[in-house]
């Protein structure tokens, strides 16, 4: 039983570790979007390839 919970342990800081991974490389994208959709619609539009 204990084997089992190291395991679902285990499991879940992995998840939230590739999670936060996951943020840390998307979120500076989103960023850098809506910085250019102030200052230069057509380049973010795109770079985002909005229709």
């Amino acid at each position: 039983m204990q084997t089992i919970g190291i395991f679902i342990f285990f499991g879940v800081i992995g998840m939230a570790f590739w999670l936060l991974i996951f943020l840390i490389s998307f979120l500076p994208y989103v960023a850098t979007l809506l910085i250019l959709d102030k200052v230069n619609p057509p380049l973010a539009e795109k770079l985002a390839i909005w229709k």
